[in-house]
């Protein structure tokens, strides 16, 4: 028979409990190296907000960068209106 290796036959599923990449997602370098990058990009932003030959409107996305990375960004309300009714119960309880 012809090697078997593609094939679904040599699946194996993981044992209930156990995940799939224990380790978990391996470091990169360039994930190391914006790391170290993010004081250096912020000191440039800041002193690109200071800057009054660039224009208005980019200076406040500027400032509104800075700010998220500080803060970070300020929480979103979620509003959704659906025709359709939902009921919630508890489970085991109609």
């Amino acid at each position: 028979m012809a090697n078997k290796r593609g094939r679904i036959e040599n699946l194996k599923p993981f044992k209930k409990g156990q995940s799939g990449n224990p380790s978990g997602r391996p470091k990169t370098p360039w994930r190391d190296w914006l790391e170290q990058m993010e004081p250096e990009a912020q000191q440039l932003l800041a002193a690109a907000l200071k800057d009054r030959r660039i224009k208005p409107e980019t200076r406040v996305r500027i400032a509104q960068d800075l700010l998220d990375r500080r803060r970070g960004r300020p929480k979103q309300p979620l509003v959704h209106e659906s025709p359709i009714a939902i009921t919630v119960t508890e489970k085991g309880k109609a």
